[in-house]
């Protein structure tokens, strides 16, 4: 199950000019594998960031989600869809792993846009649960 809602877009109080503009901003994402992972080459939406949203840093928490060691996921967007992790197999493991590509902290983003991950090479052996979380920390510039 996702716990994304497209239609919601970026809160008011997200956009630049509003809320805390300026300070760090934290979005998190996250998807829950219950029901097994996307196929392979899908990506599944996790967050939203607002228009001015400029990247500080972000982590990937998972539980076990591969019992064997072929899932492979990448974290990005619709232009570049390993721009904050390309080619993870945290979950393979499960744990925590720090933004893995350097050239994402300082990403602005113009317009909002939504951040997901894609799985590049299915489970070998799926476990019978688990989740995927992104928190995402940003600034509006």
């Amino acid at each position: 199950m996702i716990y994304f809602n497209a239609n919601r877009g970026v809160r008011p109080e997200d956009a630049a000019g509003h809320g805390l503009g300026g300070s760090v901003k934290v979005a998190v994402g996250h998807f829950d594998a219950a029901n097994g992972l996307p196929p392979v080459g899908t990506t599944a939406p996790l967050v939203a960031l607002p228009a001015g949203a400029r990247i500080v840093d972000a982590r990937l928490a998972t539980d076990l989600l591969d019992e064997g060691d072929g899932l492979i996921i990448d974290i990005g967007d619709a232009a570049a869809a390993d721009r904050l992790f390309a080619g993870s197999d945290i979950g393979q493991l499960g744990g925590i792993e720090p933004l893995d590509n350097p050239g994402a902290a300082g990403w602005r983003y113009a317009e909002s846009t939504v951040l997901g991950f894609t799985v590049q090479t299915g489970a070998e052996t799926p476990s019978s649960g688990g989740a995927l979380t992104l928190v995402v920390l940003y600034v509006i510039d």
